[in-house]
């Protein structure tokens, strides 16, 4: 009889209330049953617990509710663009990787695509452009993949390019001393291998514009002097074999006239 009587209340409060607000009736309902059988101590440390928890619900339907939604490829690459609602935003899925991972810039569900631009980068930019690399701070000459950011791997000498909660897990040590040391000895080393070098190659240069220099000095006497001469030497030649063909050609006729004489005095 009481059961029926209790059903009958809660259905009034359910008219009282609305269908709405039945839900706010039913967890003061649940919570007056826990602390009729509790302590009263523990129903004052965990109302405020619950109501914080609902709050903090409340607050994220909220925020992912104001989020309009975006555009991205349909696929990888792909021409055709495909809309992805507010409620798909930041929730752990990445559907835009071939856009840079712009529908997870809340999550690092996207941190292995290709200019992502997550909240890894744990800067203070108040650029409206995200960076599409990350520099690494006290290297100034290194800047990797956005995709290698709070990925549990110290890319930095510092482990810069890891967040606080994966330095606490992977605890990247601070190695940029032995880093530069090695840099430093890298580049003496580099240094000395191009002076050794540049020396050899002046001396090959050298070498050559002195092989090249005696060259056209022989080049020089050549075209002065030795060519000029044998030039002289052939006509002198060339005279005197025509003078002997001239002479060849003379003897040649005599002959035949001799001859022809000779023939006309026997008849």
């Amino acid at each position: 009889m009481q059961g029926l009587m209790d059903l009958g209340k809660e259905n009034t409060d359910i008219e009282k209330y609305g269908r709405g607000g039945c839900a706010w009736w039913c967890l003061l309902h649940m919570w007056e049953t826990f602390c009729n059988n509790f302590e009263k101590l523990v129903c004052v440390v965990l109302l405020p617990a619950i109501l914080l928890l609902l709050l903090l619900q409340l607050q994220v339907v909220t925020a992912a509710s104001s989020l309009s939604p975006i555009l991205c490829s349909d696929g990888f690459g792909g021409q055709e663009k495909r809309a992805i609602p507010a409620e798909r935003i930041n929730d752990g899925y990445c559907d835009c990787p071939a856009d840079g991972g712009i529908d997870e810039l809340g999550t690092d569900a996207c941190s292995g695509s290709m200019d992502w631009s997550g909240v890894s980068l744990f800067t203070d930019s108040h650029s409206d452009i995200p960076p599409k690399r990350f520099q690494c701070a006290q290297q100034p000459d290194l800047q990797i993949p956005l995709s290698h950011v709070s990925d549990g791997i110290c890319d930095c000498c510092d482990g810069s390019d890891e967040s606080q909660t994966q330095q606490q897990i992977i605890q990247c040590p601070d190695n940029c001393a032995a880093h530069f040391q090695a840099e430093r000895l890298a580049k003496a080393d580099l240094i000395e291998r191009y002076t050794n070098g540049s020396a050899k190659r002046a001396e090959h240069q050298t070498l050559y514009h002195t092989s090249t220099q005696s060259t056209r000095d022989k080049i020089g006497v050549l075209t002065d002097e030795t060519i000029p001469k044998w030039r002289e030497e052939l006509r002198v030649v060339e005279d005197d074999i025509c003078a002997d063909r001239l002479t060849s050609i003379r003897h040649r006729f005599e002959l035949v006239v001799e001859v022809f004489e000779y023939f006309l005095t026997w008849r």
